[in-house]
């Protein structure tokens, strides 16, 4: 399983739940269930969890970002190779 994040680029719809991830400061919020999908393809990146941190309101569109958490193999390994390498890398 694996973990990654990077800047989150919403879709419209996220308008309407932006003020309770606002003020969410890191805590689940009850009835909101969100999918990350790779953006040049659309694909869903099946995972246990997404997180999403807004400090757009100091930062702007630049201080959205996403983490999809517990991202399965061989999925992981498919979408994100040069990281599972580093990881192996690290014990040569």
């Amino acid at each position: 399983m694996g973990v990654v994040f990077g800047r989150f680029f919403p879709i419209a719809a996220y308008k309407a739940v932006q003020p309770a991830i606002s003020q969410g400061e890191g805590r689940e919020v009850e009835g909101i269930d969100f999918a990350v999908r790779i953006a040049s393809s659309g694909q869903v990146i099946e995972c246990l969890g997404v997180a999403i941190t807004d400090c757009s309101a100091e930062f702007g569109a630049e201080g959205l970002e996403v983490a999809a958490l517990g991202i399965g193999y061989p999925l992981y390994a498919e979408l994100f190779p040069q990281h599972v390498e580093a990881y192996e890398n690290q014990f040569k």
